[in-house]
This record gives C-alpha cells, sequence and structure tokens, in this order.
C-alpha cells in the first residue's frame, strides 16, 4: 500500500469518537481443540486465536466535528450497511490457556516458541512441572486458570487508542470471571534485535503495567485474576 492509499489513523479523532470506539470494541475467539493423533506438541496448552473488532454509525460531515466522519468513512472503505453501520477488524491476540495440572506443560509451551519456554521456565517448577513456589507466594489464588498473552498485534491506523490493552483486558475478564487466576506475558517484541530488546521490554513493560501486569522474574509479568487489580485497570481505561 502506497502512502497515497494509506489510511487515517483514529488517533486524529476527536476525543469523543476516541471513547465511542474503544467502548465499542469486541472480542471474538476460537480455539483448538487437542488431538494426541495430529498435534505436533504435548499436551497442556490451548491456543486461542482472538480477533478485535470495533465499530460505529458512520456520521454525516454536519454531524461530527474536527473531520471525524472523513475520517471514519476513509477507515470504513465501503463497508457499512444500509444503515451506515460499519464494523472493523482492528487487531488480533494469540492467548494460551494453560493446564496446570499437565506435568508436559513445560515441553508444550518450549515447542511453540522461544518466549513461551521463557515465560514456562520463570512461572513453572520445571522439575516437578508444577507452579513456581516464589509465583504461589505473591498470587491470591491460581485457582483453576494459568493464562499467557503471547502476541497482540494492533493494525497501524487502529494505534494509540489502547484496543490491545482492552480487548486483552475483556478476554481475561471472561475467561476467569468466576474462578479467578494469573496471567503472563513476556514483555517483548516479536524478533527484536538484541540491540533493540533492552528499548522494547521497557516499553512494552510500561504498556502492560498499565492493565495491571507488574514484573515477577526472569522479566516475565504477572497480573493476579482473583484481585481487582485488572477490573480497576479496566475502568480507568474505558473512562
Amino acid at each position: 500500500m502506497g502512502e497515497e492509499d494509506a489510511l487515517p489513523s483514529v488517533r486524529n479523532l476527536s476525543l469523543d469518537y476516541q471513547r465511542r470506539l474503544a467502548t465499542s470494541l469486541t472480542v471474538t475467539s476460537e480455539f483448538d481443540l487437542y488431538r494426541p493423533e495430529k498435534d505436533p506438541w504435548p499436551p497442556g496448552a490451548t491456543e486461542y486465536s482472538v480477533s478485535f473488532s470495533v465499530s460505529w454509525f458512520r456520521p454525516e460531515a454536519k454531524e461530527a466535528p474536527d473531520g471525524d466522519a472523513q475520517i471514519l468513512g476513509e477507515l470504513s472503505r465501503d463497508a457499512a450497511d444500509a444503515d451506515g453501520y460499519v464494523t472493523a477488524r482492528v487487531g488480533s491476540a494469540n492467548l494460551i490457556v494453560a493446564d496446570i495440572y499437565e506435568r508436559s506443560l513445560f515441553e508444550a509451551l518450549d515447542a511453540r516458541s522461544g518466549d513461551l519456554a521463557h515465560i514456562g521456565g520463570a512461572i513453572l517448577d520445571i522439575g516437578s512441572g508444577e507452579l513456581a513456589a516464589e509465583l504461589l507466594r505473591i498470587v491470591d489464588g491460581v485457582g483453576q486458570n494459568l493464562l499467557i498473552v503471547n502476541t497482540v498485534q494492533i493494525d497501524e491506523p487502529f494505534r494509540g487508542l489502547s484496543f490491545g490493552l482492552i480487548g486483552t483486558g475483556l478476554l481475561l475478564q471472561h475467561l476467569c470471571k468466576s474462578s479467578g487466576g494469573v496471567a503472563a506475558l513476556y514483555p517483548m517484541k516479536p524478533g527484536a534485535q538484541d540491540e533493540d530488546r533492552d528499548t522494547s521490554y521497557a516499553r512494552l513493560s510500561a504498556y502492560w503495567s498499565r492493565l495491571g501486569f507488574e514484573l515477577f522474574q526472569d522479566n516475565v509479568h504477572v497480573l493476579d485474576l482473583a484481585t481487582v487489580t485488572l477490573d480497576r485497570k479496566m475502568h480507568d481505561l474505558l473512562a
């Protein structure tokens, strides 16, 4: 896509329309059931493929200030229905739901990627296959859920309004709404080279802290889902 075809950024919308888009964000997910006869890795982890979308009614120019109508019109690219309602995909994510009672959990993570193996090495006792004692000491209750945020990607025109945080938060709230748990991630841009890794880690650590993730060990960050931290952070993001 050439510069002349580049889509405008939602960062240039008025604050009113930025809030409207943020509160309209929806999450769609699907997961792959483990099938021993076909899957190339050990059991213990279920992958969720996630899509983030926002929606709006395409406004008339006279109804929207500061060029909002033009920006939203270009972003819709004739995708509105007969009533002028637009749904736009803004990004995607990959989440791992880990079985904390499966002894091959680390092997299941290690088979998928080096970053997932790094997370597994920090939060698991590799020898026993159980959660690390250090993790159990700092969380209120793991419950049945260990969720690993593997990747989150927001498309360029829709960056800057925290859609990645909001979408991930909605998904975590849904998956752990009754039984608590803990979420973990390694704040690093996929494929970052050695000279860029420190910068990437610092930037993404600050980004994910806005959802409540805190440093655990080995640059792996965790979020206790049995507390009110996530709900409070989501309230702030959507305010």
